[in-house]
């Protein structure tokens, strides 16, 4: 039931059990159910202790954290921003092993999804010592030093880069030719030379101290000349790309709207906290490589026990 709830709304699920089962609920037993599911997994005792990566410690090579947020409608608040979060697995070769997907409805303030976050990050970092620890991000200052203090590698999505040097184009040249050739040339060199993000850094204030070569394009010239002089420790692409890190952080983006905007923003729906929540926690769950079944292979052996 809480499976089927984490896919579909609970009249959906109703319908299901009914049709194909031979089981008739109401509604209100149907969310009553799943949002005991979603009570007993969220524990601390349970995310501690129910959810260890599945991957051997011998295949992983690199372990990826990703932070995120993305907005739902709530019942008299308008929209709100869900919290996402992702710790990604990868071998040698760059290929990804599992992932671990980690969500939160609307808090005051963020310090308990983060700490729950850290807690999945400290557990996965002991159980792979020697994998690298590495952060990646689209540029949102905000979450930069908390990233930072977990990984040794940090990363900038490189297709947020790349969008910045896009929007930078016609600023650089006045021309439609001239622009499509400047932006390729630039994102190719970002992505494969060393040494390519000082330079394009160089090349942006360059122009914004002459000016821009197109009316009305100063203020994304400005911009990307801003992101990069800002961002620049982490577009070191070519050397990331060298040790197998993956560069675009399509796995964290991907997450909001699986975990969350696929699921609570259908039409005409609004949310309560708690029951976006509990939608937020079975996902997660169903997403997270394993973790569904380790789920209930825990309460087999502990007891179910709801808030």
């Amino acid at each position: 039931m809480g499976h089927k709830y984490a896919h579909g709304n609970a009249r959906a699920v109703v319908r299901d059990l009914e049709e194909n089962h031979g089981r008739k609920l109401a509604p209100s037993y149907v969310a009553d159910i799943a949002q005991a599911i979603a009570d007993a997994a969220g524990q601390p005792v349970v995310e501690q202790n129910a959810h260890a990566p599945q991957s051997p410690p011998a295949e992983v090579a690199s372990a990826v954290l990703g932070l995120d947020g993305t907005c739902a409608l709530f019942c008299e608040e308008g929209f709100k921003q869900c919290m996402v979060g992702t710790v990604a697995l990868y071998d040698a070769a760059g290929e990804r092993l599992e992932t671990i997907y980690l969500g939160q409805a609307p808090q005051v303030g963020k310090a308990e999804f983060l700490g729950r976050l850290d807690g999945e990050w400290q557990r996965v970092c002991q159980r792979y010592p020697k994998a690298r620890r590495v952060a990646l991000s689209d540029g949102a200052r905000d979450y930069e030093p908390w990233l930072a203090a977990r990984t040794d590698w940090q990363i900038l999505d490189f297709y947020h880069a790349s969008g910045y040097l896009a929007g930078a184009a016609p600023g650089m040249e006045r021309h439609q030719a001239g622009r499509a050739g400047w932006l390729e040339g630039a994102c190719h060199a970002l992505k494969h030379d060393s040494g390519a993000a000082p330079r394009l850094a160089g090349e942006l204030a360059a122009q914004v101290q002459a000016g821009s070569r197109t009316r009305g394009a100063a203020p994304a010239l400005a911009a990307a000349s801003g992101y990069f002089a800002h961002n620049l420790e982490r577009m070191n692409y070519a050397e990331f790309r060298a040790m197998a890190f993956p560069i675009g952080s399509g796995v964290t983006e991907a997450a909001c709207k699986t975990l969350v905007k696929l699921r609570l923003c259908g039409s005409g729906m609004k949310w309560t906290r708690s029951g976006a929540q509990t939608v937020i926690t079975l996902r997660a769950l169903l997403l997270s490589t394993s973790r569904w079944t380790s789920l209930w292979t825990y309460f087999e052996k502990h007891g179910f026990h709801s808030h």
